[in-house]
C-alpha cells in the first residue's frame, strides 16, 4: 500500500491548478489565497489523498452522464 501511494505522491504536481477552487477560496487570509492561487505554497499531501482526489476526478465524469440524463 505504502508503494501505491508513493507513486501517487511522485505523479503529483503539488497542488497546483490552473482554476480557483473551492478550498482555496474559503480561506479567510487574502494573502494566502494570493499566494496559493499564483503557486507560491506547494501543498505537501500524502499519496494517499493524491490517490483520493484521483478518484472524485474520475467520479466526475460519472456525474455529468448522470446530471446530463436526468435533463432529459
Amino acid at each position: 500500500i505504502n508503494t501505491i501511494y508513493l507513486h501517487y505522491k511522485n505523479k503529483s504536481d503539488n497542488g497546483f491548478r490552473g482554476h480557483l477552487g473551492a478550498s482555496i477560496i474559503g480561506k479567510s487570509c487574502e494573502r494566502a489565497i494570493w499566494y496559493d492561487f499564483r503557486w507560491c505554497t506547494p501543498s505537501d499531501l500524502e499519496g494517499r489523498l493524491y490517490r483520493l482526489f484521483e478518484t472524485g476526478d474520475l467520479a466526475e465524469s460519472r456525474y455529468q452522464i448522470c446530471f446530463y440524463n436526468a435533463g432529459k
